[in-house]
This record gives structure tokens, C-alpha cells and sequence, in this order.
């Protein structure tokens, strides 16, 4: 009995390491998107140290004016997407190109409505919010206003 216990003891500690040293290293906080405990902007993206990686710059303009995203790929995969707008809408790339959802301005400060599909959401400024689009599972972070003709927000695909 004693031999069983300790063996259900080690498999038991060693199965929690694994969990533990096995978690994704990206996160998305209060304060926007983490990569191993750091926090990345879109200013500092292309700083960031991960071999894995590639960065990539689109700019779209439009008639009042330029939108910037800066995306993160890992492995050719879309991890992460940081946009600057000066409408609030999110821009979400997938398989068929792109997505466009346009934002509307909540009821209660700094917060936000939007229509996926046949889903409504609210989301608020500074709070991650999961949300699925389609097959695919997401977490926006919409960053509080600095500037008043400016809209950005991070994307981080789970």
C-alpha cells in the first residue's frame, strides 16, 4: 500500500509539472497582450524575441484615414493582431480574406456592442473578452481611449 501511495504521489507531482511548464506562453491581461509574463504592444512587436515568430505591417486607408495592424505569426499560423483605426471596428483575418465588424458605443463608459452573426456582445475597454468567430476562439482587448480619433485593440487567436 505504502509502495502504491508514493508512486501515485510522483505520477501525481510530475503530471502537474508537465501542466505547469506546458501552458501557452502568450495571455491576454488587463493591460493588453503578454508573451511569457512581458508586455507587447504594437509599437514593440517587432522587438519581440521568439524564433518562431514573424511580424508582419498592412496599412489600409481609407477616407478618414490610415488604419495600421501589425500581425503575429507563429509557425505561418495567425497568433495575434494589434490594429489601429480611426473607426471603431475590429478587422479579424481568416481563411476567406477578412472579417470587418463594425463597433457601436455602449450604454454604460467605455464600453462597446457588437453583432457576430446572430450573436450580440458587449465588450469593455480594458477587460479581455473571449468570443468564437466562426471555428475559431478569440480574445479582444480593446484598449481605453488616449486619443480621441484613434480606435485600437489587440487580437489574440487561442
Amino acid at each position: 500500500m505504502k509502495k502504491t501511495s508514493m508512486l501515485l504521489g510522483v505520477t501525481l507531482v510530475a503530471g502537474c509539472h508537465h501542466l505547469a511548464t506546458s501552458q501557452d506562453p502568450w495571455a491576454m491581461t488587463q493591460q493588453g497582450l503578454t508573451y511569457q509574463g512581458e508586455l507587447i504592444d504594437q509599437q514593440h512587436a517587432q522587438q519581440l524575441v521568439c524564433s518562431r515568430c514573424e511580424i508582419k505591417q498592412q496599412t489600409t486607408l481609407t477616407p478618414l484615414g490610415p488604419s495600421n495592424y501589425t500581425k503575429l505569426y507563429i509557425d505561418g499560423q495567425l497568433k495575434a493582431l494589434w490594429g489601429e483605426t480611426y473607426k471603431p471596428q475590429l478587422f479579424v483575418p481568416n481563411n476567406v480574406g477578412r472579417t470587418l465588424i463594425p463597433l457601436k458605443a455602449g450604454l454604460q463608459a467605455n464600453s462597446w456592442h457588437a453583432q457576430f452573426g446572430d450573436k450580440q456582445l458587449h465588450i469593455y475597454s480594458a477587460q479581455p473578452q473571449p468570443v468564437t468567430l466562426g471555428a475559431a476562439d478569440y480574445t479582444i482587448f480593446i484598449a481605453p481611449t488616449t486619443r480621441s480619433n484613434r480606435f485600437t485593440y489587440t487580437l489574440l487567436v487561442n
